[in-house]
């Protein structure tokens, strides 16, 4: 007779028909590391239903135990790696910057959500999220310029350059925009937008 609830692996395996081996290996993590046995469970019965990978699974289960990030961020994560077939290692490299630099887990939702739906590059995303943990610049303003990135198709340099004096200068966000506009519809030099630019916060 199994104690302690250790005959779940057990049961899962023939009710799931889960492989052997895989329940093998998530309870060496539960034994070493000390993991809730319920997390693991719940990690299995995605691995078997949903047919994700279990090293996937593995890895998220490992950053949980420590790291000791929320649970409930990874299951979120894990759904959208397996509805968007993102890459995992995005997955991975969100959950680090969010782990380490403790920034709002809805910040990095929201531009996740528009990696997925704009299919921008992710290291631009990556650039964006990283001004505002640096720098605790507004989300809006980041997501903003973003869009217009997207939308524009317009230099993504042009675009670090403008914000970059928009953070060091303090000026109004709509004045930016505005010469922004004025660069993408006019194709006049971008330097000559900074120029004008840095008068104006001069004479301010």
């Amino acid at each position: 007779m199994c104690l302690h609830g250790n005959c779940l692996p057990l049961i899962l395996h023939l009710k799931e028909r889960c492989g052997f081996m895989d329940i093998a290996c998530l309870i060496i993590l539960h034994l070493k590391e000390r993991c809730s046995f319920m997390d693991i469970a719940c990690l299995l019965i995605l691995h078997v239903k949903k047919r994700c990978s279990c090293m996937d699974i593995a890895c998220l289960l490992i950053l949980h135990v420590k790291e000791r990030c929320s649970f409930m961020a990874i299951a979120c994560l894990l759904s959208h790696y397996l509805k968007e077939k993102c890459l995992f290692m995005d997955i991975a490299c969100l959950q680090s910057l969010y782990i380490k630099e403790r920034c709002s887990f809805m910040d990095i939702a929201s531009l996740f959500c528009l990696y997925l739906k704009e299919r921008c590059g992710f290291m631009d995303i990556a650039c964006l999220l990283n001004l505002h943990l640096k720098e605790r610049c507004d989300i809006m303003d980041i997501a903003c310029l973003l869009s217009l990135y997207l939308k524009e198709r317009c230099g993504f340099m042009d675009i670090a350059c403008l914000f970059s004096l928009y953070l060091k200068g303090r000026c109004p966000f709509m004045d930016i925009a505005c010469l922004l506009s004025l660069y993408l519809k006019e194709r006049c030099d971008i330097m000559d937008i900074v120029c004008l630019l840095s008068l104006y916060l001069k004479e301010r």
